[in-house]
């Protein structure tokens, strides 16, 4: 009897061993390195998707950039001249589209309403993408 409680208390602590070995705590590091990449001058190359789906190149005339400093900042630029100083802020949140969690970008006038999340980044490009079926990608290189 008493070696049938032994060991129901050993199965008892293996299980829940194994439970909590299991569980993981969501990172933040890839959050903490997603905002260090972020940071920099970014020019606009291209937008795709849309209603129409096409891809529309950046005005030469009409050069778009966004500054992301280390401080928060976002300075919207269009042909060297600031049009706007905002704060900015990235969240983790799960996609409307995908499912999948994605970071999310909220800068400039509309703030958190303009629903665009981080689709790619490198040290040389970003993809920020609006967060519906028919949403609007924009296409940055680092400057």
């Amino acid at each position: 009897m008493h070696r049938l409680n032994g060991l129901f208390f050993f199965g008892i602590f293996l299980f829940s061993f194994l439970a909590m070995a299991a569980c993981e705590k969501e990172s933040t590091a890839p959050a903490a390195s997603t905002a260090a990449a972020l940071v920099g001058r970014w020019e606009l190359t291209h937008t795709t998707g849309g209603l129409t789906g096409h891809v529309l190149t950046a005005d030469p005339n009409r050069k778009r950039e966004i500054i992301f400093t280390a401080d928060g900042q976002a300075e919207l630029i269009v042909n060297g001249i600031i049009t706007g100083i905002s704060p900015y802020t990235l969240t983790q949140a799960l996609s409307r589209t995908t499912r999948q969690s994605r970071p999310y970008l909220a800068y400039g006038p509309d703030g958190p309403d303009t629903q665009q999340y981080i689709e790619q980044i490198s040290p040389t490009s970003l993809i920020l993408a609006q967060d519906f079926e028919d949403g609007i990608s924009s296409y940055f290189i680092r400057r």
